[in-house]
């Protein structure tokens, strides 16, 4: 009895989900929002499914500055970098110099692939640069070396507005070299 009864709430359910539920996918051709950039619809597509399509695009740079990357200073790119390390640190600073503030997220684009940093470090040189009220605009991000082939990087900081709605255009661009 116990059996049946469960039988049939499971099928009413499935029955009503099913009836409920739209069979139709969304047209690949659908327009989600508009590119400050070109003005262009943007189309929907695995290429704008990704962690910064809910951003608007900010059509300007903000401050941002790639200092190391693994334990090497910034000054020539590209850096090299061992894949005998079994880690390499990207680190730097990011800041809405617009809107006065601390930017909301950070993120490093690498290869064209995007990975979200640990914010709010100290960072010494942009306490100094820029003043007291950026000290904590210091951006890491650690790779583990087994996760990357061989080969060279191009490594990008797309900074996030203080609202955490917008995004601005990638700013200081980086290299490494893994060997």
């Amino acid at each position: 009895m116990k059996k049946s009864v469960i039988l049939i709430v499971f099928s009413i359910a499935a029955f009503v989900c099913l009836q409920s539920c739209s069979t139709e996918t969304e047209s690949t051709d659908k327009v989600i929002s508009k590119d400050i950039k070109t003005t262009m619809p943007v189309k929907v597509n695995k290429a704008n499914k990704g962690v910064l399509s809910n951003y608007t695009r900010i059509k300007k740079k903000t401050a941002t500055k790639i200092q190391k990357i693994g334990n090497k200073q910034v000054q020539k790119n590209p850096v090299r970098v061992s894949k005998d390390k079994k880690f390499i640190t990207v680190s730097g600073y990011a800041f809405d110099d617009k809107n006065k503030g601390l930017s909301k997220d950070i993120y490093i684009s690498m290869n064209k692939k995007v990975y979200k940093c640990e914010t709010n470090i100290s960072n010494a040189e942009a306490s100094k640069k820029y003043g007291k009220k950026y000290e904590m605009s210091g951006f890491k991000k650690v790779f583990r070396t087994a996760q990357l082939k061989k080969g060279k990087y191009e490594v990008k900081i797309i900074s996030a507005d203080i609202s955490g709605s917008g995004i601005y255009l990638p700013g200081n661009i980086s290299s490494f070299i893994l060997e």
